[in-house]
């Protein structure tokens, strides 16, 4: 392919992936400001609003989620600073909005930096043939949208392009080992690990078995480099990593709230869902590596056994499948010699399910309507609040409203949208669902709850970590049916908040004189 096609092939490759990940604007975009993705952003966004307000801090707990304990996230600090480094940034030109504007547009930034560092590993690997695919894949895979679409300001957006840079350092330095390459190496690899002690350190260990033949100097410099800053991490940070939620009642509250998060869901292997995500390259890919390595092509025998695992991880949870797309995607310039006949058009095969799957026939309709409910009501809340700033009390809804009530309110939520705060969220269950009002107002005392929003029943025994507590008398029922059986330490609404979808919200109030001093 001449330069000038292959360039225009990139920049259509580009564009498309822009509008695939822009393709819900109208939902994030709202009149009053954005409605991100989902709860974690808002979770990230309030981290950002903090470390914004005082520069140089590191926010160690989270104080606005299982209030009034808080929790130990395993959020770190880098993807806070880029988002913060891009709202300086807009902040002449867009003012109040930079920040919210920078968390929206990180995800599709995060996917150019991305794409930028599989072109570089293209480029250098000489454009073998079919190069274009592993691109092509990564910039139209539904997973990989959703890993950086238009409004999700998530970890898993930098660590693709830390990962992405980190794959084409491993393969820079072995075609052409130098040490200033080694150290490059390992720096990005510290600096995914800093991101995220999950997923990285699994692909951290598959590369160093995948380079296990390098020169030990070189090993060495990578391990220096991804030591020193995981010792920076660890100075800034302190230690994160708490496994208390494994064992006890925690872990049982765990297995029932992963059973609502998507990312958590178990694939089988013969799901059409992963053809929609991998095409065949799942299968070509891995084919060509073997035949790479009958041809003694250093590495590729064991990078696909590592896609394998990848798949294998994926089908237990669907968040490993961001890693095995770019792992497919950073594989293809390496499987050199295709052992297939009229190469072009398997290629284009093999991406149909993905192209069929990848523009969404119908956006997430009512997602911005529900969030302008949920925007008004955080700012009545936030009006009430700042009558009285002495004060610090908290909101009792649902974990997954939470997130957003204490983002735009600037109220403290006494659930959240992590696994660190299930104990609030099983509370804030507890009183949505009581039958005895005592029981109920000793959660709501113990948590310093000022006011409560309640979703629709249908949706409250959907997220449910015990469902079957839900019954007639349940507190939720009786504020939305039956108000004259609510007990006196609340204080209804004067009118209806509104109806979107399947979703009710209503705003509710502990009564003044029920407060803790």
């Amino acid at each position: 392919m001449k330069p000038p096609a292959r360039i225009a092939l990139l920049l259509l490759l580009a564009l498309a992936g822009l509008a695939l990940r822009c393709a819900s604007w109208g939902e994030v975009f709202r009149p009053w400001g954005v409605a991100f993705v989902d709860g974690d952003c808002y979770a990230r966004m309030t981290r950002v609003e903090q470390v914004m307000a005082a520069p140089g801090r590191i926010v160690r707990a989270h104080d606005f989620e299982n209030f009034p304990l808080g929790t130990r996230p395993h959020a770190t600090a880098p993807l806070d600073y880029l988002i913060a480094a891009v709202a300086w940034a807009l902040h002449p030109f867009c003012g109040a909005a930079a920040r919210d504007l920078a968390g929206a547009w990180i995800g599709p930034l995060c996917f150019l930096l991305a794409l930028a560092a599989l072109l570089n590993l293209t480029r250098r690997a000489g454009w073998p043939a079919g190069w274009w695919a592993g691109l092509a894949l990564f910039a139209l895979s539904p997973i990989s949208v959703h890993g950086t679409v238009l409004g999700r300001p998530d970890h898993q957006a930098l660590l693709l392009v830390l990962l992405a840079a980190a794959g084409a350092a491993e393969h820079a330095l072995a075609i052409d080992p130098r040490p200033r390459t080694a150290l490059s190496t390992g720096v990005l690899w510290g600096m995914a690990l800093w991101v995220s002690f999950y997923e990285p350190v699994l692909l951290f260990l598959l590369a160093r078995a995948i380079a296990s033949g390098q020169p030990k100097r070189f090993t060495a410099l990578v391990l220096v480099g991804t030591g020193v800053v995981l010792t920076m991490a660890l100075a800034a940070e302190g230690w994160r990593l708490e496994f208390g939620w494994l064992h006890g009642a925690e872990s049982e509250w765990f297995l029932r709230w992963s059973q609502h998060i998507g990312e958590l869901a178990s694939q089988p292997p013969w799901s059409w869902t992963l053809l929609t995500w991998f095409g065949g390259f799942v299968v070509l890919i891995p084919g060509a590596l073997v035949y790479s390595a009958r041809q003694a092509a250093r590495g590729s025998l064991s990078l696909s056994v590592c896609l394998a695992i990848l798949l294998a991880l994926t089908c237990w949870q669907a968040r490993w499948a961001y890693f095995l797309v770019l792992g497919i995607a950073l594989s293809v310039p390496l499987a050199a010699a295709w052992p297939i006949p009229r190469r072009s058009v398997v290629l284009g095969v093999a991406l149909l399910p993905v192209l069929a799957a990848a523009w969404p026939s119908s956006g997430p309709h009512g997602r911005g309507a529900e969030a302008d409910l949920l925007h008004a009501l955080a700012a009545e809340i936030r009006t009430e609040a700042q009558n009285e700033p002495s004060r610090r009390d908290g909101i009792l809804a649902p974990w997954w409203l939470c997130p957003p009530l204490a983002y735009w309110s600037g109220q403290p939520a006494i659930a959240g949208s992590s696994h660190q705060a299930l104990a609030g969220a099983l509370d804030a269950e507890r009183v949505l669902s009581a039958a005895n009002d005592a029981e109920a107002f000793a959660i709501i005392r113990r948590r310093r709850v000022r006011w409560i929003v309640s979703d629709s029943t249908d949706r409250l025994i959907a997220g449910a970590m015990y469902p079957e507590n839900y019954g007639a008398r349940s507190l939720d029922l009786r504020l939305r049916h039956h108000p004259e059986l609510v007990p006196a330490f609340l204080e209804l609404p004067d009118r209806a908040v509104g109806t979107v979808r399947d979703s009710t919200l209503s705003l509710v109030r502990v009564r003044p004189e029920y407060l803790p001093p």
